[in-house]
């Protein structure tokens, strides 16, 4: 069934914008694997042909597709880090469960962000450009409570990597449901109390970069 989403766009005459929610509808229903531009293009009332005019081949589409998840999750950082204020360990704390509450509410997107079958840099660059922007807010967090003694004088890219690692974790766990989603914010502040007690600096630290 296509999405009110989907039917809107194409009845303003918006068939790429069509093609898109009617593809992210698709993997929702039933994964990457499951879209073929065929499908599409039934969904969407027009000729087989027709998608081939906005999207090269179902790769290009589901690029597109990925790309929004990206700008999604690039906006989530940047306002997490804002909501942290003046602190940047508040901050740190507010990038790792905002994270995990994108992926839950934004699933589908993260799925082919980071799933099976997923869209990679090497698909485009405009990949690459949006993953890294995502992840900046979180160095630039880091690097800021660095700069202010607050946490251990190390890469701030690995460190940012641990904390990505382990929310993106716990956010495998809870939209495949192997955790419920109902005590995702729980867990969110759990994992990056955790995760930060852990980068905290200690007397005796020798760490280098």
């Amino acid at each position: 069934m296509v999405s009110d989403l989907a039917k809107n766009a194409y009845h303003h005459g918006d068939l790429r914008a069509a093609l898109l929610a009617a593809a992210t509808d698709i993997i929702t229903e039933s994964g990457v694997d499951a879209v073929t531009m065929r499908g599409l293009a039934e969904r969407a009332g027009v000729s087989r042909t027709a998608p081939y005019r906005h999207f090269e081949d179902k790769r290009a589409l589901l690029t597109e597709v990925a790309l929004e998840g990206y700008r999604r999750l690039a906006a989530t950082m940047a306002a997490a880090r804002e909501k942290g204020g003046d602190d940047p360990v508040a901050a740190l704390a507010c990038i790792g469960q905002q994270y995990v509450r994108f992926a839950v509410d934004n699933a589908t997107h993260y799925r082919l962000m980071f799933g099976d079958g997923a869209v990679t840099a090497g698909d485009a660059p405009a990949i690459k450009s949006a993953s890294k922007k995502a992840a900046q807010d979180m160095v630039e967090a880091i690097q800021a409570a660095q700069a202010r003694g607050l946490l251990i004088d190390t890469d701030p890219k690995k460190l940012a990597n641990l904390l990505w690692s382990a929310s993106h974790g716990l956010a495998n766990l809870l939209i495949s449901g192997q955790l419920p989603r109902s005590r995702a914010a729980e867990y969110a502040r759990y994992m990056t109390d955790s995760v930060s007690r852990g980068f905290l600096p200690r007397p005796d630290d020798q760490s280098a970069r």
